[in-house]
This record gives C-alpha cells, sequence and structure tokens, in this order.
C-alpha cells in the first residue's frame, strides 16, 4: 500500500470528519493490513488500511465494533468513518500496554472470558451478521479442514522453491502423515452420528475468532480492549476457546493457566452439556490444525505474499521459526 494510499484516506477523513490531521505514523503488527496513528490536535486516532480480499474484512470489523457498542460494550474500539471504496476505517486509538503470555495472570485471563460469555448471550437475527472466516460446525469440518491443509502443503513438496531446510524437515518428521493418524485417532471413539453433527442455528454464537493476547489491549487502569474482529461471525461457541489456547502467542502459557481459562469458560458459560462436551476433543483437533497452517505458512506461495507485504522478512529465518513452532506443538502433542 503506498503513501498515495495514506494521504487519499486522510484527505477524506479531514473533510468528513471535520479535523486538521497533518501528521500520521505508521505502526508495527500484522502481516495483512496497514495502521497508522493519525494526529489531530489532541485527539489519536487509527487509521486502519484494509488488504482487498474475499473476507470482506472491512464490513465485519466495522459493523462487529458499532453493534457491540450498541449492545453496551465498553472494551472494543469506537469506529467514526469507513469507506468502501478506499477500504479504510478509522477506529479510536486505544492505548495500553503488550502482555505475553507468561504476564497473564488469572485475574487476565477472567476478564477476557467474560468478554466472550458476554458476546455469546447475544442473540442478534442470524441474517445481520455472516458466518465467521474459517468457521466450522460440526468435527468433520475440523477433519477435513486438517486434511485440505495436508492436501495443499503436498502440492508444494516437489516445487522447486521450497527451501531445502523445510523439505527435509517434513521428509524426517513424516509431518503429513502424522497429522492424518492423529486427526482421526482424536475420533475414532466418537460415533460417527456425533462426528458428522452439525450444530443447530441456536448453538451458534457469534464470535471474534482471533481472538488472544495478541488482539488485546491490556490498558493501565487493569481494563482490556479487544481489537482485530476482521473475521468475526457467527461459529460453533467453543472454537475459539480452542484457537485461543492453541495461538502462537498463547504457547507460552503455562498449564495452570491454560487449564483455568477453559475451565472457568466451561463454568461460565452455560453452554449446552453436548457443545462442551466436544470441547476437549477441539482443542485437540485445533492444535493439529495449527501445525498445517504453520506449515502452510512455509510454501513459496505464502513466502511470496509475505515479502510483498514486509520487505525486512528474511524467508530462512522465517521458515526456522515456523520450524520450531511446529517442533514444540509437536513436542507438546506426544
Amino acid at each position: 500500500m503506498s503513501n498515495l494510499a495514506v494521504e487519499q484516506a486522510v484527505f477524506l477523513i479531514n473533510k468528513k470528519l471535520g479535523l486538521k490531521i497533518k501528521e500520521w505514523k505508521p505502526l508495527s503488527g500484522g502481516m495483512n493490513n496497514k495502521l497508522f496513528c493519525l494526529n489531530a490536535l489532541n485527539k489519536k486516532l487509527l487509521l486502519k488500511l484494509y488488504v482487498s480480499d474475499d473476507r470482506n474484512r472491512l464490513q465485519r470489523e466495522y459493523s462487529s465494533f458499532e453493534y457491540l457498542k450498541k449492545e453496551g460494550f465498553v472494551d472494543v474500539p469506537l469506529t467514526f468513518l469507513k469507506d468502501k471504496k478506499l477500504n479504510f476505517a478509522v477506529y479510536s486509538f486505544e492505548e495500553g500496554i503488550p502482555k505475553n503470555a507468561e504476564d497473564l495472570n488469572k485475574k487476565d485471563l477472567e476478564k477476557m472470558v467474560d468478554f466472550l460469555v458476554r458476546l455469546q448471550k447475544l442473540k442478534p437475527p442470524t441474517s445481520q451478521f455472516l458466518p465467521a472466516v474459517m468457521s466450522c460446525f460440526s468435527l468433520e469440518e475440523y477433519l477435513k479442514k486438517i486434511e485440505n491443509r495436508v492436501e495443499n502443503f503436498s502440492k508444494a513438496i516437489n516445487d522447486p522453491e521450497l527451501q531445502v531446510g523445510v523439505k527435509n524437515f517434513v521428509q524426517k518428521t513424516k509431518i503429513l502423515n502424522f497429522l492424518k493418524e492423529k486427526s482421526l485417532m482424536v475420533c475414532q471413539n466418537i460415533r460417527k452420528n456425533k462426528l458428522t453433527e452439525v450444530i443447530n442455528e441456536k448453538d451458534k454464537r457469534l464470535s471474534p475468532v482471533d481472538f488472544g493476547i495478541h488482539n488485546t489491549i491490556f490498558k493501565l487502569d487493569g481494563n482490556q480492549v479487544y481489537v482485530d474482529f476482521e473475521y468475526f461471525g457467527w461459529d460453533d461457541p467453543t472454537e475459539v476457546i480452542a484457537f485461543f489456547v492453541n495461538h502462537d502467542k498463547t504457547t507460552n502459557l503455562s498449564d495452570e493457566n491454560k487449564k483455568f481459562f477453559i475451565e472457568t469458560y466451561k463454568n461460565k458459560s452455560r453452554l449446552p452439556k453436548h457443545l462442551i462436551d466436544k470441547l476437549d476433543s477441539l482443542i485437540v483437533l485445533d492444535s493439529l490444525d495449527w501445525i498445517g497452517l504453520l506449515l502452510g505458512s512455509m510454501t513459496p506461495v505464502r513466502i511470496k505474499y509475505y515479502i510483498n507485504s514486509n520487505q525486512n522478512i528474511d524467508p530462512l529465518r522465517f521458515t526456522r521459526e515456523q520450524i520450531v513452532k511446529i517442533e514444540k506443538r509437536l513436542n507438546d502433542l506426544s
């Protein structure tokens, strides 16, 4: 995204919001979109330039924040302006401190659970929001998602541009077979009808999907603000829990705190028993899906995409880091 795109957005913001923004600063973070802090006298705003793809990121995020504010949520950003043509939105600039998984305490985790529980209690008309990006409504769909990741990576094995280190790692660990076998093993004691059973409409809940400490702003007063709702929509309510505990940014969360997060959610969510009962299996399947996702990030196509988004990426270093992440996940599953 060029400087021209930022200048065009700022011009429109000044015009429509009656501001006099003359300074903006790029912010780090994100592989897809571009973020900027806008200075308007004593007021800061966040400008988000969205990548163009088929996920409808702008509409999902902006409409979710608008809706939640109307429902009384104070822990999401304010919305000020969106423009579909230039594909940007303006939000309140939320200041806070970052935290690593090791820094989280039980109070932090309980607040995150409370947010999800409040969100999942909302039941707007189904037509108001789309299914969440990457949503799955049955265990069979999770299995298919893992199979698709394996299949897609298998196509890249013979690509001459695939790094030798990646190819050697895959061959040495036989990781593609492991993903297939482990996912089937998780489901072998689940009755066929339960495996294919799709949750009904009343069991679906709204989800931010990409929920975790990487998208949580920890305020100095102890409160939290949740950002990055580009995948927002209807989903199996337990998937966001599995995604949280398996996320890259949560891998260093202690086993005690992971258990606390999961059990606190089970106790507070008051979901139907049939949904809670499958959560443990779902967490393992989601961990396997993460391995498939990390593998996919090392294909030549994805590497080129990342470099195009961030010229500072070193492909060799990036793939080494991804392999280390996968190895840790394999150890945790063994």
